[in-house]
């Protein structure tokens, strides 16, 4: 067994014990060294990781994985528990670059960081989250080619991080979240991720209280139709998910969907409510920028939509940089008292609209106000109750407010922006100091908005100097 695991010289029981009653303050864990199952050929064993008793692994201590024998074959079932100040932490060895090649499964564990390690090549789910799995950090990890990146699911518990990994070319999503609600004040939290090329979503969000921020979501609807870069879900009406999430600070660009109507940069689908999404930048999406289809009591704001609607496979029907509507094939009718504001939002192309409203949705609860809405290429780019508008502020609706939209250039310093940096403003654009304050102390880049001045339109704020 020695041949397997090794413990570092600091976990001499004798060493602790002295230390223990010496010092006042709290000794370091003891680290575990494990290898891949085959570093010796004849040896019988399973894989290292089976030889780890979960008993035996005590807060505060560290499981390094090396590399010098191949990748991991068996399955890694994680049932460690550490406490928020003394985490368990599994990673890689100092100069290691360990793969596993089987699935990551943390079962009723808390408190772990699991970081800067592969898992690939899994025919099903490469890291799973379930049977109360709280506090869990993956982070600075590479999560591909597997049947699905990352999924929590399986009565999952809060409180878990998503962080900074590389999760690409999985056959389906690349992060699922599986009906496991989290709660106000114990979101779990998804950032700093690139999730691209991926079979179908990018994120299915499935739950409710996520915190999805910071991300770079592009390129993924490759096998499967019906994908967005950021989605949200909930199965029917009855189904609790999909609600109370934050979507801020991401970039999504150019997921697709050749073969039927979606292919969004982010979307707040059927049933999916009290959700907030800000500070985005979507462009060069198959479909919309952002869609908020039959989702109710949401806000969309300080977000930066344009040339979206590429329909690369010329199958969409609706083609606008904002779609708000409802399904009018079973007359649901549940998109209402959506807040729209600070946005810009402008097409590129003379067949794209920068707002579609449908006919269902026209005569709810709506407040669109001190957006930008328009069109590089064409003089009609409001679409209200299935009719063309030239001018969305003269909408004439029962429920809807709609006040001091702009129609205008933004003027970003490129004049076809397609990467985060070129979407900033120039300093005669007119999206400058026409937002409401809204509370939000930074933009997309991290900037500073004051209180003291009205905020720009868009999702990066212009500060006086710049361009």
């Amino acid at each position: 067994m020695e041949n397997y695991i090794n413990i570092s010289k600091f976990n001499k029981y004798l060493l602790f014990f002295f230390l223990a009653h010496l010092f006042p303050f709290p000794v370091f864990g003891k680290t575990i060294d494990i290898y891949p199952n085959h570093r010796i050929k004849k040896e019988k064993s399973l894989s290292a990781f089976f030889q780890i008793r979960w008993t035996d692994v005590s807060p505060g201590d560290t499981i390094l994985l090396y590399d010098d024998y191949g990748p991991y074959r068996e399955p890694f079932i994680i049932l460690g528990k550490g406490t928020h100040e003394k985490p368990i932490i599994i990673k890689a060895a100092d100069g290691e670059n360990p793969v596993i090649k089987s699935s990551v499964i943390f079962t009723n564990a808390a408190n772990i960081i699991f970081e800067n390690i592969t898992v690939s090549d899994h025919f099903e789910r490469g890291i799973i989250i379930r049977e109360e799995s709280n506090n869990i950090t993956i982070k600075n990890c590479v999560v591909k080619n597997n049947g699905l990146g990352i999924w929590i699911g399986g009565h999952a518990g809060i409180n878990n991080k998503i962080i900074s990994n590389e999760i690409f070319s999985n056959e389906t999503h690349g992060i699922a979240i599986d009906v496991v609600n989290c709660k106000e004040g114990s979101e779990t939290l998804i950032a700093e991720n690139r999730v691209y090329n991926n079979g179908h979503h990018g994120m299915e969000i499935n739950g409710s209280y996520y915190i999805i921020e910071k991300n770079e979501v592009f390129n993924n609807g490759l096998k499967h139709l019906g994908c967005t870069g950021i989605h949200t879900y909930a199965r029917d009406a009855e189904q609790d998910a999909g609600d109370h999430n934050i979507i801020r600070y991401n970039v999504c660009y150019r997921n697709r969907d050749t073969k039927k109507f979606d292919g969004n940069g982010i979307q707040l689908d059927q049933w999916c409510d009290y959700n907030e999404v800000y500070y985005n930048i979507c462009y060069e999406n198959d479909g919309a920028g952002i869609c908020v289809f039959d989702s109710s009591n949401s806000r969309v704001y300080n977000n930066t939509l344009f040339n979206n609607a590429i329909d690369s496979g010329k199958s969409h029907q609706i083609k606008a940089e904002l779609v708000i509507a409802s399904d009018f094939t079973k007359n649901v009718d549940h998109t209402n008292n959506i807040s729209v504001f600070n946005n810009i939002i402008a097409a590129n192309n003379k067949n794209v609209y920068a707002i579609y409203v449908d006919r269902l949705t026209s005569d709810n609860k709506l407040s669109i106000n001190n957006n930008l809405f328009y069109n590089l290429k064409a003089d009609k780019f409001y679409i209200w109750n299935d009719r063309e508008v030239r001018d969305i502020n003269k909408v004439k609706s029962r429920n809807a407010k709609i006040n001091d939209n702009l129609s205008d250039n933004p003027l970003f310093i490129k004049k076809i922006p397609a990467e985060i940096n070129s979407f900033r403003l120039q300093k005669n654009s007119p999206c400058i100091g026409k937002g409401i304050y809204t509370g939000q102390k930074k933009d997309i880049l991290g900037q500073i908005i004051s209180r003291e001045k009205n905020p720009s339109l868009g999702a990066i704020h212009h500060n006086s100097g710049e361009f």
